[in-house]
Protein backbone atom coordinates (compact mmCIF):
# COMPACT_ATOMS: atom_id res chain seq x y z
CA UNK A 1 0.00 0.00 0.00
CA UNK A 2 2.91 2.32 0.79
CA UNK A 3 4.22 1.92 -2.26
CA UNK A 4 1.18 2.30 -4.33
CA UNK A 5 0.67 5.99 -2.60
CA UNK A 6 4.51 6.75 -3.16
CA UNK A 7 3.99 5.81 -6.69
CA UNK A 8 0.65 8.22 -6.95
CA UNK A 9 2.07 11.32 -5.92
CA UNK A 10 4.93 10.72 -8.08
CA UNK A 11 2.28 10.82 -11.27
CA UNK A 12 1.22 13.58 -9.49
CA UNK A 13 4.20 15.87 -9.50
CA UNK A 14 5.01 14.77 -13.12
CA UNK A 15 1.43 15.99 -14.35
CA UNK A 16 1.45 19.33 -12.49
CA UNK A 17 4.95 19.80 -13.50
CA UNK A 18 3.88 19.13 -16.96
CA UNK A 19 1.02 21.57 -16.35
CA UNK A 20 3.10 24.67 -15.32
CA UNK A 21 5.81 23.92 -17.57
CA UNK A 22 2.90 24.32 -20.63
CA UNK A 23 1.45 27.28 -19.14
CA UNK A 24 5.30 29.05 -18.90
CA UNK A 25 5.70 28.35 -22.29
CA UNK A 26 2.10 29.81 -23.34
CA UNK A 27 2.99 32.68 -21.81
CA UNK A 28 5.71 33.72 -23.24
CA UNK A 29 5.22 32.78 -26.88
CA UNK A 30 2.29 35.06 -27.75
CA UNK A 31 3.05 37.45 -30.45
CA UNK A 32 3.66 40.99 -29.99
CA UNK A 33 1.26 43.16 -31.72
CA UNK A 34 2.61 44.57 -34.77
CA UNK A 35 1.69 48.09 -36.07
CA UNK A 36 -0.91 48.44 -38.20
CA UNK A 37 -1.29 48.73 -42.06
CA UNK A 38 -2.32 52.48 -41.55
CA UNK A 39 0.22 53.51 -39.36
CA UNK A 40 2.95 52.10 -41.48
CA UNK A 41 1.11 53.81 -43.94
CA UNK A 42 0.48 56.73 -43.12
CA UNK A 43 3.17 59.30 -44.18
CA UNK A 44 5.03 56.73 -45.70
CA UNK A 45 7.53 57.24 -48.76
CA UNK A 46 9.43 54.72 -50.51
CA UNK A 47 12.78 54.44 -48.99
CA UNK A 48 16.28 55.70 -50.62
CA UNK A 49 16.83 52.45 -52.87
CA UNK A 50 13.22 52.81 -54.73
CA UNK A 51 13.90 53.79 -58.20
CA UNK A 52 13.72 57.29 -59.70
CA UNK A 53 9.67 58.06 -61.33
CA UNK A 54 10.26 61.33 -62.87
CA UNK A 55 6.10 61.21 -63.56
CA UNK A 56 3.60 60.88 -60.37
CA UNK A 57 1.06 57.58 -60.92
CA UNK A 58 -1.46 59.71 -63.06
CA UNK A 59 1.36 61.40 -65.00
CA UNK A 60 -0.17 64.90 -64.12
CA UNK A 61 3.02 66.07 -62.59
CA UNK A 62 6.89 66.09 -64.05
CA UNK A 63 10.01 66.65 -62.33
CA UNK A 64 12.49 67.78 -64.33
CA UNK A 65 14.90 69.94 -62.51
CA UNK A 66 16.69 70.67 -59.30
CA UNK A 67 18.95 73.46 -58.64
CA UNK A 68 20.69 75.73 -56.06
CA UNK A 69 21.41 79.23 -55.46
CA UNK A 70 24.07 81.11 -53.02
CA UNK A 71 23.86 78.34 -50.89
CA UNK A 72 20.87 79.36 -49.31
CA UNK A 73 18.11 78.42 -51.67
CA UNK A 74 16.82 75.39 -53.60
CA UNK A 75 15.12 75.54 -56.56
CA UNK A 76 12.49 72.87 -57.89
CA UNK A 77 10.86 72.96 -61.67
CA UNK A 78 8.64 70.25 -63.76
CA UNK A 79 6.07 70.37 -66.25
CA UNK A 80 2.46 69.07 -65.23
CA UNK A 81 -0.95 68.89 -66.89
CA UNK A 82 -3.05 70.74 -63.82
CA UNK A 83 -5.16 74.02 -63.92
CA UNK A 84 -2.77 76.89 -62.65
CA UNK A 85 -5.11 77.11 -59.31
CA UNK A 86 -3.83 73.24 -58.63
CA UNK A 87 -1.61 73.18 -55.49
CA UNK A 88 1.51 71.00 -56.39
CA UNK A 89 3.51 70.54 -52.74
CA UNK A 90 7.13 68.66 -52.14
CA UNK A 91 8.72 67.30 -49.83
CA UNK A 92 12.84 66.57 -49.26
CA UNK A 93 13.83 63.24 -48.32
CA UNK A 94 16.96 62.34 -46.76
CA UNK A 95 17.65 58.76 -47.04
CA UNK A 96 14.03 57.76 -47.06
CA UNK A 97 13.05 60.10 -44.23
CA UNK A 98 11.28 63.44 -44.89
CA UNK A 99 12.99 66.32 -43.79
CA UNK A 100 10.86 68.44 -41.19
CA UNK A 101 11.59 71.70 -41.76
CA UNK A 102 11.35 71.66 -45.23
CA UNK A 103 7.58 73.72 -45.96
CA UNK A 104 5.52 70.56 -47.78
CA UNK A 105 2.38 72.71 -47.23
CA UNK A 106 3.71 75.33 -49.86
CA UNK A 107 1.94 75.60 -52.92
CA UNK A 108 4.42 75.71 -56.49
CA UNK A 109 3.48 78.25 -59.18
CA UNK A 110 2.31 76.96 -62.23
CA UNK A 111 2.32 78.63 -65.40
CA UNK A 112 0.47 77.28 -68.24
CA UNK A 113 1.98 73.69 -68.40
CA UNK A 114 4.67 74.73 -66.46
CA UNK A 115 5.46 74.61 -62.62
CA UNK A 116 7.85 75.31 -59.93
CA UNK A 117 8.65 76.35 -56.31
CA UNK A 118 11.94 77.93 -54.42
CA UNK A 119 12.73 77.25 -51.28
CA UNK A 120 14.61 79.21 -48.65
CA UNK A 121 16.90 77.10 -46.78
CA UNK A 122 17.30 79.46 -44.09
CA UNK A 123 19.40 77.90 -41.20
CA UNK A 124 18.87 74.41 -42.86
CA UNK A 125 21.91 74.28 -44.76
CA UNK A 126 21.72 71.20 -47.30
CA UNK A 127 25.24 68.92 -46.63
CA UNK A 128 27.11 67.03 -49.66
CA UNK A 129 25.58 64.38 -49.95
CA UNK A 130 22.46 63.01 -51.69
CA UNK A 131 18.83 63.62 -51.17
CA UNK A 132 15.25 62.96 -53.01
CA UNK A 133 12.58 65.38 -54.27
CA UNK A 134 8.96 64.14 -54.39
CA UNK A 135 6.28 66.09 -56.08
CA UNK A 136 2.33 65.39 -55.81
CA UNK A 137 -0.77 67.17 -56.15
CA UNK A 138 -2.18 68.26 -52.33
CA UNK A 139 -5.42 66.03 -51.56
CA UNK A 140 -4.75 63.22 -54.08
CA UNK A 141 -2.70 61.10 -51.56
CA UNK A 142 -3.60 58.07 -52.92
CA UNK A 143 -1.36 58.97 -55.96
CA UNK A 144 2.34 58.12 -56.03
CA UNK A 145 4.73 60.93 -56.20
CA UNK A 146 7.13 62.10 -58.59
CA UNK A 147 10.48 61.09 -57.44
CA UNK A 148 13.62 62.80 -58.58
CA UNK A 149 17.24 61.84 -56.61
CA UNK A 150 19.69 64.68 -56.88
CA UNK A 151 23.18 65.61 -55.06
CA UNK A 152 24.76 68.71 -53.41
CA UNK A 153 28.43 68.95 -54.08
CA UNK A 154 30.73 71.66 -53.28
CA UNK A 155 31.69 74.26 -56.66
CA UNK A 156 34.87 75.68 -57.43
CA UNK A 157 34.20 78.65 -54.94
CA UNK A 158 32.57 76.73 -52.53
CA UNK A 159 29.38 77.21 -53.07
CA UNK A 160 27.03 74.24 -52.93
CA UNK A 161 25.57 72.92 -56.27
CA UNK A 162 22.84 70.61 -56.78
CA UNK A 163 23.30 67.74 -59.34
CA UNK A 164 21.09 65.65 -60.92
CA UNK A 165 21.19 61.90 -60.44
CA UNK A 166 22.37 59.79 -63.42
CA UNK A 167 18.62 58.81 -64.41
CA UNK A 168 17.72 56.04 -66.46
CA UNK A 169 16.28 56.55 -70.07
CA UNK A 170 12.70 58.07 -69.74
CA UNK A 171 10.64 54.80 -69.81
CA UNK A 172 6.82 54.95 -70.02
CA UNK A 173 4.42 51.71 -71.41
CA UNK A 174 4.97 49.02 -73.46
CA UNK A 175 3.59 48.42 -77.15
CA UNK A 176 3.88 44.75 -78.88
CA UNK A 177 3.18 42.58 -81.76
CA UNK A 178 3.67 39.57 -84.40
CA UNK A 179 5.62 39.60 -87.53
CA UNK A 180 4.65 36.93 -90.08
CA UNK A 181 5.62 36.60 -93.77
CA UNK A 182 9.08 37.31 -93.98
CA UNK A 183 11.31 34.17 -95.95
CA UNK A 184 14.26 32.54 -94.81
CA UNK A 185 16.59 34.55 -92.37
CA UNK A 186 15.48 37.65 -93.52
CA UNK A 187 14.67 40.39 -90.65
CA UNK A 188 12.13 43.95 -90.48
CA UNK A 189 13.03 46.87 -88.71
CA UNK A 190 9.80 47.87 -86.25
CA UNK A 191 9.79 51.54 -85.77
CA UNK A 192 8.01 53.99 -83.18
CA UNK A 193 8.29 57.61 -83.82
CA UNK A 194 6.77 60.44 -82.17
CA UNK A 195 4.56 62.55 -84.44
CA UNK A 196 5.74 65.82 -82.46
CA UNK A 197 9.28 65.18 -83.46
CA UNK A 198 9.38 65.61 -79.06
CA UNK A 199 10.90 62.33 -77.88
CA UNK A 200 12.73 59.52 -78.93
CA UNK A 201 12.84 57.00 -81.73
CA UNK A 202 12.61 53.51 -80.59
CA UNK A 203 13.79 50.41 -82.62
CA UNK A 204 13.79 46.76 -82.47
CA UNK A 205 14.99 44.75 -85.67
CA UNK A 206 13.33 41.34 -85.37
CA UNK A 207 12.15 37.72 -87.66
CA UNK A 208 9.18 35.95 -87.79
CA UNK A 209 7.37 36.24 -84.33
CA UNK A 210 7.02 38.99 -81.37
CA UNK A 211 8.12 41.94 -80.97
CA UNK A 212 7.71 44.53 -78.21
CA UNK A 213 9.08 48.35 -78.18
CA UNK A 214 8.92 50.07 -74.86
CA UNK A 215 7.40 54.03 -75.11
CA UNK A 216 10.90 56.60 -73.98
CA UNK A 217 8.30 59.57 -72.46
CA UNK A 218 10.48 62.51 -71.64
CA UNK A 219 7.52 64.91 -71.86
CA UNK A 220 4.30 65.63 -70.18
CA UNK A 221 0.75 64.85 -71.08
CA UNK A 222 -0.46 62.33 -74.33
CA UNK A 223 1.89 62.01 -77.16
CA UNK A 224 0.85 60.29 -80.49
CA UNK A 225 3.56 58.33 -82.23
CA UNK A 226 3.71 56.20 -85.72
CA UNK A 227 4.60 52.45 -85.90
CA UNK A 228 6.12 51.18 -88.92
CA UNK A 229 7.62 47.86 -90.17
CA UNK A 230 10.44 48.33 -92.61
CA UNK A 231 12.13 45.29 -94.84
CA UNK A 232 13.62 45.51 -98.25
CA UNK A 233 11.73 43.77 -100.51
CA UNK A 234 8.63 43.71 -98.72
CA UNK A 235 5.69 45.70 -98.41
CA UNK A 236 3.80 45.50 -95.11
CA UNK A 237 -0.01 45.19 -93.87
CA UNK A 238 -1.12 47.11 -92.45
CA UNK A 239 1.25 50.13 -93.41
CA UNK A 240 1.33 51.50 -89.85
CA UNK A 241 -1.01 51.80 -86.85
CA UNK A 242 -0.61 55.51 -84.75
CA UNK A 243 -1.05 55.10 -81.18
CA UNK A 244 -1.44 57.56 -77.95
CA UNK A 245 0.39 57.37 -75.05
CA UNK A 246 1.45 58.91 -72.06
CA UNK A 247 3.72 57.93 -68.90
CA UNK A 248 1.67 54.93 -68.11
CA UNK A 249 -0.69 53.36 -71.12
CA UNK A 250 -0.72 53.57 -74.57
CA UNK A 251 -3.72 52.67 -76.96
CA UNK A 252 -4.28 52.29 -80.93
CA UNK A 253 -6.21 55.58 -82.81
CA UNK A 254 -8.15 55.01 -85.12
CA UNK A 255 -9.76 57.86 -87.66
CA UNK A 256 -9.04 60.40 -84.23
CA UNK A 257 -10.59 58.12 -81.84
CA UNK A 258 -8.29 56.78 -79.38
CA UNK A 259 -9.63 52.78 -78.73
CA UNK A 260 -7.91 50.10 -77.09
CA UNK A 261 -4.55 49.05 -75.80
CA UNK A 262 -2.49 49.51 -77.57
CA UNK A 263 -0.98 45.20 -77.75
CA UNK A 264 -1.33 42.98 -80.55
CA UNK A 265 -0.04 45.32 -83.17
CA UNK A 266 0.52 42.80 -86.22
CA UNK A 267 2.74 43.28 -89.24
CA UNK A 268 2.26 40.99 -91.89
CA UNK A 269 5.08 41.30 -94.35
CA UNK A 270 4.46 40.74 -98.01
CA UNK A 271 7.39 39.95 -100.72
CA UNK A 272 7.02 42.59 -103.63
CA UNK A 273 6.79 41.45 -106.85
CA UNK A 274 9.73 41.38 -109.26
Amino acid sequence: MHQMRFFFRIITFIILATLMSACSQSSTTIPEASPSASAQEDGAFPDKASPPIPFSGDCSIMIQSVGMEANDSISISGACILPESACIVTQLLDHGEVMPWWPGSACATIEGDNWQIDIHLGENNLEAKGYWVYASKRGNDEIAPARYPFSVEFGEDNSLLAVPSSLPAPGGPSVNGQVSGLLNSDRVIIQMSPQEDIGNVALAEVGNGPWELVVMVNSIGTKYYTVTADAEGYRTQPPHYTIAADCQSAYIVREGEIEEEAVDLDFKLIPNCH
